[in-house]
């Protein structure tokens, strides 16, 4: 069926036979479902029809006095002697307006991922509310030209986008209005609901950053990103500043107020409007502004409204509907082909953490990279399995735009790091790996005499390290429980959590006493690099325990051809010569207690290789790093990844500067 007419489908759709009917359901069931379905139909009759009809009934006699025949005769003279400087200032700030009304759109097609070109976003955007300002009835008017407009989108799709984007000029509404309220001189009564405004506004952006999904009927509802949010809080102020100012250029010039007056005004009439649900606003918006103006006459003021409903309503109305003429064909998404890149080469096998954290391997303008995405971010973990620093920093950057996400890169090597903060992102030393030169290990050095007595008592203590395909999932789901209620919850994000399914990929030790798992850890594996992942151990492990399976492990990565045993990281201090930088890392050591972590890996005298965190800036880079303590410290769900086959690495964690626990 033609496009065009989307009136008739609309109709037809809410006639669907997908809906239940009556006649299928008992007698008796019947009756009730009739009168329920009537009461509801009821009171959306009544919030659709009788809340408008009430409030422009209260307009009508607020100003039925001053609504004089001869006032109304006079408003084409009042209207045609505004100057012609004052239309044309108050049409360029109406195509201001209206180009970032169509942003609006523009980011819930980037929430939604509809694939929408930018351009065809904006402009279905800004022709819809147009519209469904001009018409009324916002929510479907500007759902049916989006449909309208775009040929990919569903009745159902246009819908969810108009309420979404509806929503969301409300919420950015009230941070604003909130905002000019309480710094702007505004009338006094609105200055402490401003404050409250405010707290919400903060308390709502808390919110985005702790909790970015929600968990609704079994599914996962995923919030706006702080970006996304700061992008239509931007277009919002945009929008409704260049708005004012279109009614500013169009007062009386008598009228004595600067746009600074005006502005909290125009934000206050707007939310009349908003809860009238007036077609356009018409009558609580201009009452509004008549009372919070009243040294202006009756006649000169609504000559000005008159001419401003005529810029900013009608003009962009007839505009949308000569566009609604000539809908958009369909877009043709490119079809990629490319393979995931493979892990099993990796020249850092921690890659694998992705595993488990819902994280891709993906091609990214010709760099291979295994991204990460957090709450508020779209991290590289590591360097990239292949490529350099500037594919890295543009294909980020490019993604980061794409998903509303902060770019970033976590624990790079020095080298990435380096040409990172070539291309002008901030750089930060947050943590040192400990590298083991697996094929010239050897314990009989001074620097592992430590070791060497650890490995002793182990082997006093009956220990007995165990390598077997058919691991006792029992006793190592046991070993686990019993370590996290000694130590505390597992961590996530770029930390390894125990379950079977993760587990079964690795490289996996035991350590037995008596017959009796005291303890195990599992490794990432690579041709090049392994890397230890999960610790878990009893609290009646003998001593040295730990120290034992982790020689077995790089012994064993040696015989395989790695030439690498990586033991995972732990924090640094960015600047050892600050006395700020050097508190900080004190901090976060007792937090993450990994003190006694860095000693027990200290006792293999290894290689400390400096790790790397970076942005587009210092502020994405702070926001970055708590992102990702925050996905660490309250991980969500483990996500496996069933299209990664079980003989590459599996998700690892390698990043023991955050973990919490002891490990020997």
């Amino acid at each position: 069926m033609a496009r065009g007419y989307f009136v008739y489908r609309f109709s037809s759709a809410l006639s669907s036979s997908s809906f239940p009917r009556l006649n299928d359901r008992p007698r008796g069931v019947c009756g009730a479902v009739m009168v329920r379905n009537s009461l509801e139909r009821l009171k959306k009759l009544v919030m659709n029809c009788g809340v408008p009809a009430i409030a422009l009934t209260i307009c009508y006699l607020l100003v039925k006095d001053k609504m004089t025949a001869e006032a109304l005769s006079q408003l084409p003279d009042k209207v045609g002697a505004i100057p012609a400087w004052a239309w044309v200032g108050a049409l360029a700030m109406t195509i201001a307006s209206f180009w970032s009304v169509g942003r609006y759109d523009e980011v819930g097609h980037l929430y939604f991922r509809t694939g929408i070109p930018p351009q065809q976003a904006r402009t279905t955007g800004a022709a819809a509310i147009a519209l469904g300002q001009f018409i009324g009835f916002a929510l479907v008017t500007s759902a049916l030209a989006r449909w309208r407009l775009l040929p990919e989108f569903s009745l159902g799709q246009a819908l969810r986008h108009s309420a979404f984007v509806s929503v969301c000029f409300i919420v950015s509404w009230v941070a604003l209005t909130s905002i000019v309220c309480v710094l702007l001189p505004a009338p006094d009564w609105a200055f402490w609901p401003g404050i409250l405004g405010v707290v919400v506004t903060y308390a709502l952006l808390f919110t985005l950053f702790f909790k970015p999904s929600l968990r609704f009927r079994g599914r996962a509802v995923h919030l706006p990103t702080l970006r996304h949010s700061a992008n239509l809080l931007l277009w919002t102020t945009i929008d409704l500043t260049t708005a004012s100012a279109a009614l500013y250029f169009l007062l009386p010039p008598e009228h004595g107020l600067s746009f600074l007056q005006i502005l909290p005004l125009f934000l206050i009439a707007l939310g009349a409007a908003l809860v009238s649900n007036t077609p356009g606003g018409i009558g609580p918006f201009e009452v509004t502004l008549m009372a919070a103006m009243p040294h202006i006459a009756f006649g000169d003021l609504l000559g000005s409204l008159l001419a401003f409903r005529i810029v900013y309503f009608v003009v962009p109305a007839i505009i949308a509907g000569l566009v609604l003429l000539r809908p958009f064909t369909a877009f043709q998404r490119p079809v990629r082909h490319d393979e995931p890149p493979s892990l099993a080469d990796a020249p850092r096998s921690e890659v694998a953490v992705i595993r488990q954290n819902g994280g891709k391997a993906i091609h990214l303008l010709g760099a291979k990279v295994a991204i990460w995405p957090t709450g508020q971010t779209m991290t590289a973990l590591f360097d990239p399995i292949s490529g350099g620093a500037p594919s890295l920093m543009h294909g980020l950057r490019f993604l980061g735009r794409q998903h509303g996400r902060i770019p970033m890169v976590y624990k790079c090597s020095a080298r990435i790091a380096a040409g990172l903060r070539y291309g002008g992102w901030s750089v930060l030393h947050l943590a040192d790996d400990a590298v083991i030169d697996a094929p010239h290990y050897d314990t009989n050095i001074p620097a592992r005499r430590t070791l060497r007595r650890k490995l002793r008592a182990a082997e006093k203590a009956g220990v007995r390290i165990e390598l077997t395909p058919a691991w006792p999932w029992a006793e190592l789901a046991r070993v686990d429980a019993e370590w996290q209620a000694r130590n505390g919850m597992a961590r996530g994000g770029t930390m390894g959590r125990f379950s079977p399914d993760y587990v079964a990929g690795q490289w996996v030790a035991l350590a037995k006493c008596e017959d009796r798992v005291v303890a195990f850890i599992t490794c990432h594996q690579s041709t090049q690099e392994w890397c230890l992942d999960l610790m878990r151990s009893t609290s009646d492990a003998p001593d040295g325990t730990m120290h034992a399976l982790v020689d077995t492990a790089i012994k064993h990565a040696d015989g395989a051809g790695a030439a690498r045993f990586n033991m995972a990281a732990t924090p640094a201090c960015p600047n050892p010569n600050s006395a700020f930088w050097r508190w900080a890392a004190v901090q976060a050591t007792a937090f993450s207690k990994t003190a006694g972590l860095r000693q027990f890996k200290s006792n293999f005298a290894p290689q400390w290789e400096p790790r790397y965190a970076a942005a587009p800036g210092p502020v994405p880079l702070i926001l970055g790093l708590c992102d990702v303590a925050r996905e660490v410290i309250m991980p969500p769900p483990i996500q496996q990844d069933p299209g990664l086959t079980s003989n590459e690495p599996h998700n690892v964690d390698a990043d023991y500067e955050v973990a919490s626990a002891r490990t020997a």
